[in-house]
C-alpha cells in the first residue's frame, strides 16, 4: 500500500471482514501518519483457533474510525486475499475482485497504480503533488518571481511586424539558446512564478550589442536632442533589440511579467558608451582616456532609457498590454552605484558613499570595482537623472527600482545602508527639470534588495533591520535576487524558512504603507547557480530550490571545489527539475 494521508491526523487503516455477525475482526492494520507514506507490506492471517467463520454476505473491507474516504488516496499493488473453506480447496482473490463503493473511486492494475503512486509522490516541478510556490505565496506577496537565462544567440524572425512576429534560433553556432528558450522550462516558471527576471539579456551590453571597444563607432548615427538642450549624434537603433522582443514574447506565451533588469550600471555596460565617438580608449589604470563631456553623457543617457522603453511600449501596444497589465511591471532604473567601502560620513555630493568615490573605487576600472559613470560626473547627478528620464518615458503604473546587494552591512568601513538610504533620499528630494516637453521630478517606488545571503550572515535579524530601514524611507522593499551560500542541505533548508518566515510580516498584511511586494529567488537550479562555486571559497553550496533532473548528459559545466573537479549537468532538452528539501521548507513556513 501507499497511502496520501490529507488530513492532520493519525489515521489506522484496517483490512476488516464483515462476517454477518457483531463483530468485525481485524485481519492487519497500520498506521499512516499525514503526508505521503513509502510503499509498505500491510499483511496478516487469521487460521487455527483465530480462523473466522463466514455466513453468506460477508465481505472483506478496508476501514478507519477516525477519517472520512475524501481524505486519503490509496494505492494498492500485489494485493492477494486467500480464504480456505473447511475441507476445500483455497480460493484466491486479486485486486480485479475488489469493487470500489466510492463512484470517484477508479480500479487500476498493479503497474497503474504504481505509476500513479510515483506521480502522486513525485518532487518533479511540474507533478501535481508539487504545489505552486506562487499560488501557495499569492495572499502574501503580489509577485513570486525566478531568474532565467534565455541567451544571447542568433535569431530568427518570422512574421514581418518585428513585434509580434515569432523568434527562434537560426542555428548558428556562436551561441545557443539557454533555459527560458525550452517550453520544460517556460512551463515550470510559470507554475511557480508570475514574474521573471532575465540574468543578463536586458543589460545596457545585450541591449546594444557591443562587444569589443569601437563597436559603437561601427553604428549608423542620428541626430538626437537631449532635454538638457544638447544635440548629439546617437546609433539609429539599439543593436540588439530583437533579443528585447524575443524574451517579452515567451513571457507572454507563459502568461508572466518581467522585473526589468537593468538600465544604468557600472559593469556589463560597452566602455563605447562613455567615449568620445562612441571609440573607447583605455589607459593602463583601467580609466578612460577620452570620456565626454556631462554634458554629452546625459544626452546619451536619456537617450539610452528612452530608446529601450519605448521598445517595450512599442511591443506592449502591439500585443494587447497597456495601463493595469504590462508586460514589464518593474524595472532596475540604477544598479549597484554605492560602494562597499561607504563611509559613515559625507564629505559632499557624492563622495566617501558612491562607487567610484572611496579607496577601494576611486580611479578603478569597473572590472575592479570602478565606475565610468562617477569618473566623467564625480557626483549622483547621473543617479538622479535615470530615475528623472525613467519618471518621463515609463508608464506611471511602472515601478522604478534602485538595486544593491550587501544591502544589510552596515558597520565600521562598510556603512552600506547608510550609503543607500542617501542615494534613495537624494533622488526622493531631486528636483523637477523639463523632460520630453514636460515638467518631471525623479521617482523612485523601490529598494530592491538582492539578498544574496549567507545561512549566518548577516542573519535574519540584521537583514530585517535594514528592511526596515528601506521601508521607513517611504518605498517599497523587492527582494530581488535570492540566494544562499549554503554548504550543506540542511542550512539552506533553515535558511529559507527563517527569511521566508520573516518576510510575511512584511508582505500583504503588513499594517504599515509600504511593504514587502516581490521575493524573486535568483535561478532555477544548484547546479546552474553562479554561487557554485563562484562566490562560494570553493565550497559546494545549496543555494536555490530546484536540483537538475539529469536524464539526458550532454551539457556540462566543469567547476573546482576545494575537494576537487566537478562536471556539473546543465539543462538540455528531455531533463527537468526536482524540488530539493528547501523548498518544501519554503511551503511549509507559508502563514
Amino acid at each position: 500500500m501507499l497511502v496520501i494521508n490529507k488530513s492532520e491526523t493519525d489515521a489506522n487503516l484496517m483490512w476488516q471482514i464483515n462476517a454477518g455477525n457483531s463483530n468485525y475482526p481485524v485481519i492487519a492494520s497500520k498506521i499512516f501518519e499525514p503526508g505521503v507514506s513509502k510503499w509498505v507490506t500491510v499483511s496478516g492471517t487469521k487460521t487455527g483457533d483465530d480462523a473466522i467463520e463466514l455466513g453468506s454476505g460477508a465481505y472483506f473491507y478496508l476501514s478507519t474510525n477516525q477519517i472520512t474516504p475524501a481524505d486519503f488516496i490509496i494505492f494498492l499493488k500485489d494485493f492477494s486475499l486467500i480464504i480456505t473453506p473447511e475441507n476445500e480447496d483455497a480460493v484466491s482473490y486479486s485486486i480485479s475482485d475488489i469493487s470500489a463503493k466510492e463512484e470517484s473511486i477508479t480500479k487500476l492494475s498493479d503497474s497503474d497504480a504504481e505509476a500513479e503512486a510515483a506521480e502522486a509522490v513525485s518532487k518533479k516541478w511540474l507533478s501535481d503533488s508539487v504545489p505552486s510556490i506562487y499560488e501557495t505565496y499569492k495572499d502574501q506577496f503580489d509577485y513570486i518571481g525566478i531568474a532565467a537565462e534565455y541567451g544571447n544567440f542568433g535569431l530568427k524572425q518570422t512574421g514581418s511586424n518585428k513585434y509580434t512576429a515569432t523568434y527562434t534560433w537560426d542555428g548558428s553556432n556562436w551561441s545557443k539558446p539557454t533555459e527560458l528558450y525550452y517550453e520544460e522550462i517556460q512551463n515550470g516558471i510559470a507554475k511557480h512564478a508570475n514574474s521573471i527576471t532575465l540574468g543578463n539579456e536586458l543589460k545596457p551590453q545585450f541591449v546594444l550589442g557591443w562587444w569589443n571597444n569601437g563597436d559603437g563607432a561601427k553604428q549608423t548615427m542620428v541626430d538626437f536632442t537631449g532635454s538638457n538642450g544638447k544635440t548629439i549624434k546617437v546609433p539609429n537603433k539599439l543593436g540588439n533589440e530583437n533579443l528585447i522582443y524575443a524574451t517579452l514574447s515567451v513571457c507572454k506565451k507563459m502568461g508572466v511579467q518581467m522585473r526589468g533588469h537593468v538600465l544604468t550600471w557600472h559593469s556589463q555596460t560597452p566602455d563605447d558608451l562613455f567615449a568620445e565617438g562612441y571609440n573607447a580608449s583605455v589607459g593602463d589604470d583601467g580609466l578612460l582616456t577620452n570620456p565626454v563631456d556631462k554634458e554629452t553623457m546625459t544626452a546619451r543617457h536619456e537617450w539610452y532609457i528612452k530608446s529601450v522603453l519605448e521598445c517595450v511600449a512599442n511591443w506592449e501596444s502591439a500585443n494587447g498590454y497597456g495601463t493595469g497589465n504590462h508586460i514589464i511591471w518593474a524595472w532596475d532604473v540604477v544598479n549597484e552605484a554605492t560602494a562597499d567601502d561607504a563611509g559613515q560620513t559625507y564629505t559632499g555630493d557624492g563622495q566617501n558613499w558612491l562607487r567610484g568615490s572611496t579607496d577601494g573605487t576611486k580611479d578603478k576600472s569597473p572590472a575592479n570595482s570602478g565606475s565610468r559613470w562617477f569618473q566623467i560626473y564625480d557626483d549622483e547627478e547621473f543617479i538622479v537623472n535615470a530615475f528623472r528620464f525613467a519618471n518621463a518615458y515609463a508608464p506611471n503604473d511602472v515601478k522604478l527600482c534602485y538595486n544593491d546587494y550587501n544591502e544589510y552591512w552596515n558597520a565600521s568601513g562598510h556603512y552600506k545602508v547608510n550609503a543607500i538610504k542617501q542615494l534613495i533620499t537624494r533622488v526622493q528630494n531631486g528636483a523637477a527639470q523639463t523632460v520630453n516637453g514636460k515638467s518631471v521630478a525623479p521617482r523612485i517606488d523601490v529598494m530592491a534588495m538582492q539578498s544574496h545571503v549567507g545561512t549566518s550572515w548577516p542573519g535574519v535579524t540584521g537583514y530585517e533591520n535594514a528592511l526596515k530601514e528601506y521601508l521607513a524611507l517611504g518605498v517599497d522593499v523587492h527582494v530581488s535576487e535570492l540566494d544562499f551560500s549554503a554548504e550543506t542541505q540542511e542550512a539552506a533548508n533553515q535558511a529559507y524558512a527563517q527569511y521566508f518566515t520573516m518576510l510575511q510580516k512584511y508582505g500583504k498584511k503588513y499594517s504599515g504603507t509600504n511593504k514587502v511586494t516581490c521575493i524573486t529567488i535568483w535561478g532555477i537550479n544548484n547546479e546552474s547557480s553562479w554561487i557554485n562555486p563562484a562566490s562560494s571559497g570553493g565550497k559546494k553550496t545549496y543555494p536555490l530550490l530546484f536540483n537538475l533532473v539529469d536524464n539526458v548528459t550532454t551539457t556540462t559545466k566543469t567547476v573546482i571545489y576545494d575537494t576537487g573537479k566537478e562536471n556539473l549537468p546543465q539543462y538540455d532538452i528531455g531533463d527537468t527539475y526536482e524540488a530539493n528539501a528547501a523548498f518544501y521548507t519554503v511551503i511549509d513556513a507559508h502563514n
